[in-house]
């Protein structure tokens, strides 16, 4: 499991740039929590997006989300690539990873298995078949994910259609469709060690139910989809943790989609 709570995108000082940006979609859009607000750009050909993280500093994930109701309008032969490198310049990037998109869930994710040490990031998106003439995104997040030991075995991933459903006074239903789903991850934590307790408390002080997190119950892929077993969302109001003994707590963790 991994619980990214800090995002290097959204932090105070960050500096971002991009190749180009439509009129009423702004670079910008992509500092604001919501998914419905996204940056384009005004070509395909080769469109990027350059953060300057201001000092360098230890990132393990990378997730770039785009708006689930408006869908992704990237063609199927897009290239996405994550660059990393410790000056602004892009001939030879320290790193460079393919990214995939995951159109089920409208999220492409990377998680490298140690931590990429850089003042630098772009994202490259190529698309010169592209329909729609721009390409897109909504949200972005990198940094360094928190790594939490002995969640329970088994979670609770709850979707929820928000549609409306009305019967009238004659037994016919009245459907008012909405294409939003809304997704909510529970994880339960019984033998927590002092440390993690500590790193889940801090977590919630510092985020609550205002700063966005991202939780993924299988980073690595292995038993469990990573970007289906996952939330983008906000923290639940309120944190338990109890105590069982010496240094042995237990709690847990309700995240709900924004």
């Amino acid at each position: 499991m991994r619980l990214i709570v800090d995002n290097l995108v959204t932090a105070q000082g960050v500096a971002i740039a991009a190749s180009s940006a439509a009129t009423d979609y702004p670079i910008s859009n992509l500092q604001n929590d919501r998914r419905g607000f996204e940056w384009r750009s005004t070509g395909v050909t080769s469109e990027n997006i350059v953060f300057d993280m201001i000092t360098t500093e230890p990132v393990n994930s990378v997730v770039l989300l785009w708006d689930k109701v408006g869908g992704i309008k990237i063609s199927s032969a897009a290239t996405i690539t994550i660059e990393a490198n410790p000056v602004n310049v892009w001939t030879s990037p320290a790193l460079s990873q393919a990214m995939t998109i995951n159109e089920d869930w409208s999220v492409s994710s990377y998680y490298p298995t140690s931590d990429q040490n850089y003042r630098y990031w772009r994202i490259v998106i190529e698309d010169p078949g592209n329909a729609y003439g721009y390409v897109h995104l909504s949200n972005i997040i990198i940094g360094k994910g928190i790594d939490i030991q002995n969640a329970d075995k088994g979670f609770t991933l709850q979707n929820s259609d928000m549609s409306k459903v009305v019967t009238n006074d004659n037994g016919e239903r009245i459907v008012v469709k909405n294409a939003l789903k809304f997704k909510q991850l529970k994880m339960n934590f019984r033998i927590l060690d002092k440390d993690d307790s500590e790193l889940i408390a801090i977590a919630f002080e510092r985020n609550g139910m205002t700063v966005p997190v991202y939780v993924t119950m299988d980073e690595k892929d292995l038993a469990q989809d990573k970007d289906q077993n996952a939330v983008y969302g906000y923290f639940a109001p309120k944190l338990k943790i109890s105590h069982v003994n010496y240094d042995i707590f237990r709690t847990g963790l309700v995240v709900g989609e924004i």
